[in-house]
């Protein structure tokens, strides 16, 4: 649910009324001009670090609304299944040139289980098996 997040000043602009929004201008589809847009920055994600678990990161996809998991892939950590996870990165391992890493992570890019592949197509192809739809959210990094 989004709140207003903001509120009209003397002058007819918008300020933000808390610290989730952040104004910033825009040109105008109209022609003319900027337009102010309020941001709702608490939707805006940060990229994953430039590295995780000694691999290099190629590629990260955000677990959203259009992504379905399908429980397809079954992850083990310590013997105990890794259900959803909010985030997907795959990495190069730094010590095998030929190791492509799927890595689940949470909200903050932290690695709660791996799985290995010999190719970026493949281990794309194996994220969109376990995370239905997950193929139009990568954004690539390298």
């Amino acid at each position: 649910m989004l709140q207003v997040l903001s509120e009209p000043t003397p002058n007819n602009s918008f300020k933000p009324t808390d610290g989730v929004g952040q104004l910033i201008k825009q040109p105008s589809r109209a022609g003319g001009g900027l337009i102010h847009v309020l941001v709702d920055m608490s939707k805006i994600i940060e990229p994953p670090p430039s590295e995780l678990t000694s691999a290099r990161v190629l590629a990260y996809a955000v677990i959203d609304d259009d992504v379905e998991y399908t429980g397809r892939i079954s992850v083990y950590v310590d013997g105990v299944l890794l259900g959803p996870v909010l985030r997907l990165v795959i990495a190069l391992n730094n010590y095998e040139p030929d190791d492509y890493l799927l890595l689940y992570c949470d909200s903050e890019w932290s690695v709660l289980g791996v799985g290995g592949y010999s190719s970026l197509v493949e281990a794309k192809e194996r994220a969109e098996v376990a995370y239905a739809g997950v193929s139009t959210k990568w954004q690539d990094v390298a």
